[in-house]
């Protein structure tokens, strides 16, 4: 069970996937590889498929500090 602050992290990090902000875009402002933000937007059933929840701490806390930053409320 997810906790509530582990919950809006993972709910910003989606929203930010799922957003229409590119994969190059994000990589520019976050360093983030575009492979990794490609694989998070791959479909569930592709093998390639990564899940928020198996991203390293670092690179979470990325996507979430320029989500914050950057996605209207």
């Amino acid at each position: 069970m997810m906790n509530r602050t582990f919950k809006n992290i993972h709910n910003e990090i989606q929203r930010l996937i799922d957003s229409e902000v590119t994969s190059y875009e994000v990589f520019k402002m976050t360093g983030v590889s575009r492979s990794t933000l490609d694989d998070l937007r791959r479909k569930t059933d592709d093998k390639r498929h990564k899940k928020i929840e198996n991203l390293s701490l670092k690179v979470a806390e990325q996507l979430y500090s320029y989500a914050k930053k950057s996605l209207p409320r």
